[in-house]
């Protein structure tokens, strides 16, 4: 569940974080940042921001209270609190608010999660990580190579544990290598901001109440869902792009933000996304045998066991998996052995595991190699199941 926020009024308007979604503190950006406030901050009034910076700042450097002189009503404060508290990333050690409001003026009051010690201590840590990732980056790479990048390293460096203590914060993803959706989502948040690109975090519904990004790109928003493209599995390839620069349209098969106080960018351009940048899109039957072959080449070339294609409507992934899947998979064979000798790869071709999706009209295949054993491909041996290991061992993968 997502971790809601309310409040009251009477002598003091108090803001309420309550358990949920969100069980920990905010992620962490750099104050260095190139992006310093949110996204939505240029939809607060000029007023508006001058409370808003003047609590930012409090909230930066920890201070119990600030006072700002003038009356702020209470569904502004409610504004901004919620601002602060759900898309600024700076202000991660926020975990509690309430306010005092006169005729002429209006004194908000913070509680927080980490002492300053503490969270300085974790703004230097952050910093080292993800300035190591940004050093990667020339002034040659593409805006889109850091994107996936950014992306990539936090898959390839965190395991999803919602029950970490740390698991909702950029901190734990970064840091510690565990973490929820919040988390990961914070993380990706963290590093774009710190290397300058424009990112903001949605909330919503994915199955269950779920955090995402939206980036800004060659002055178009894409969706992001860094938690999706790291499936839960024990699979040691095990990082997808079906959620990787997706426009709305696509994205919101699965995905459905919740209304906020905020006007949030829709994203409307599909051309972006990896399958499409990669031409691993299919509109048809016999276009996706050619992709497939192409890439299963590829990936056999590589040393890789799996490959993924995208279709471009439900009919297509419908037809086209039916029959790839027919006649004992009597076309996904010819595929293979096509790929075979195109990559001049030994690989096994009398088997293959398959994955499709109908979410995301994706369609995954994995293959296997000579001389090698289950520890090459899972992450945990014990946990492969007897009808796997039989179907391995046919093909001659080692137990």
């Amino acid at each position: 569940m997502k971790r809601s926020m309310s409040f009251f009024m009477c002598i003091v308007v108090a803001f309420t974080f309550m358990g949920g979604f969100f069980f920990d503190s905010f992620a962490v950006t750099a104050e260095a940042a190139s992006y310093k406030t949110p996204y939505y901050y240029k939809q607060l009034s000029e007023k508006e921001q001058g409370c808003y910076d003047k609590m930012k700042e409090a909230v930066i450097g920890c201070k119990k209270s600030v006072k700002l002189k003038t009356a702020v009503d209470e569904d502004t404060l409610q504004k901004l609190v919620d601002l602060m508290y759900y898309y600024d990333v700076s202000c991660f050690n926020l975990s509690g608010a309430s306010a005092r409001t006169g005729s002429s003026y209006t004194e908000v009051y913070f509680e927080y999660a980490y002492s300053k010690e503490n969270y300085d201590k974790m703004i230097a840590s952050l910093n080292k990580r993800a300035d190591k990732i940004i050093a990667s980056f020339d002034e040659d790479t593409k805006i889109y190579t850091k994107i996936k990048t950014i992306h990539d390293y936090i898959i390839n460096h965190t395991e999803y544990d919602k029950d970490f203590s740390m698991s909702g914060l950029a901190y734990g993803a970064l840091a510690k290598g565990r973490a929820k959706c919040d988390g990961y989502s914070q993380a990706f948040n963290y590093i774009c901001s710190r290397a300058g690109i424009r990112v903001i975090n949605v909330i919503g519904y994915a199955g269950e109440s779920h955090m995402w990004n939206k980036v800004y790109y060659n002055k178009n928003w894409y969706n992001i869902d860094v938690t999706f493209d790291d499936p839960v599995s024990n699979y040691k390839e095990n990082l997808t792009y079906d959620y990787f620069m997706v426009d709305d349209k696509t994205f919101g098969r699965d995905h459905t933000p919740d209304p906020c106080r905020f006007e949030i960018p829709a994203a409307t351009d599909p051309t972006k996304s990896y399958y499409a940048v990669y031409k691993l899109t299919a509109s048809d039957t016999e276009t996706a045998k050619t992709v497939l072959i192409n890439n299963i080449a590829k990936a056999a070339k590589k040393g890789k066991s799996g490959t993924t294609i995208r279709f471009d409507s439900d009919g297509t992934f419908n037809s086209t998996v039916n029959a790839l899947r027919a006649d004992n998979g009597k076309l996904m064979s010819d595929i293979l052995k096509k790929a075979y000798k195109k990559s001049g790869v030994d690989f096994y071709t009398g088997g293959y595991l398959s994955s499709a999706n109908p979410n995301t009209l994706t369609f995954e295949v994995f293959i296997f190699y000579p001389d090698t054993s289950l520890d090459d491909y899972f992450e945990n041996t014990s946990a492969v199941d007897s009808e796997m290991r039989d179907f391995l061992g046919e093909l001659g993968v080692a137990a």
